[in-house]
């Protein structure tokens, strides 16, 4: 790859906890990618609450998919095109208003969501095999309204307690995943 982007997460669900920290996290790896003649574009999100609706791996998969398909949460829809955008933008140099013309073709006519399948199945792999937990669990408000915050933190180390992530590299993760809408 010639032009590298990274998603920079910021806030208490990241490891870059502030905007400073990100941001020196984001020119060091710019920095390292100039060091290999490499165009590193770092776009800082944020990590406030969570993104998306699902939480565990398989479902966040999934919900990748449906990104890929036009279909994913509002926020992820969001950020993934932004990423594309930029991505395709410096990559083409192009505009970034033909960049994301170009990104919501590609989604419009599967052909984002081709290309994954084209690259699983160059690695041997099979899109059916995704793991989703037996169980799942949808947590909805029984009352109508706004959640004003959620601690992505706190929320991240609930569910890796449940068995949902890993607490170091060499764990296994459990069969869980969870919903929230």
């Amino acid at each position: 790859a010639s032009v590298i982007i990274l998603d920079v997460k910021v806030g208490n669900g990241a490891l870059m906890k502030n905007l400073d920290d990100a941001r020196s996290l984001a020119n060091m790896m710019i920095n390292i990618g100039k060091s290999y003649n490499k165009k590193v574009i770092c776009v800082l999100s944020n990590m406030e609450q969570p993104l998306g609706y699902a939480i565990g791996n398989g479902l966040e998969v999934k919900e990748s998919i449906e990104c890929l398909n036009g279909n994913g949460p509002k926020d992820l829809m969001m950020l993934v095109t932004a990423l594309a955008t930029h991505l395709l933008s410096v990559s083409k140099d192009i505009s970034l208003e033909e960049a994301k013309r170009q990104v919501f073709e590609v989604v419009k006519n599967k052909n984002a969501y081709n290309k994954l399948l084209e690259w699983i199945k160059t690695q041997n792999g099979n899109i059916d095999d995704v793991k989703v937990a037996k169980t799942c669990i949808s947590i909805k408000s029984k009352t109508s309204g706004f959640v004003e915050s959620i601690n992505s933190f706190k929320l991240g180390e609930l569910v890796k307690e449940l068995g949902a992530g890993r607490k170091t590299k060499d764990d296994r993760t459990a069969d869980l995943s969870f919903n929230h809408s």
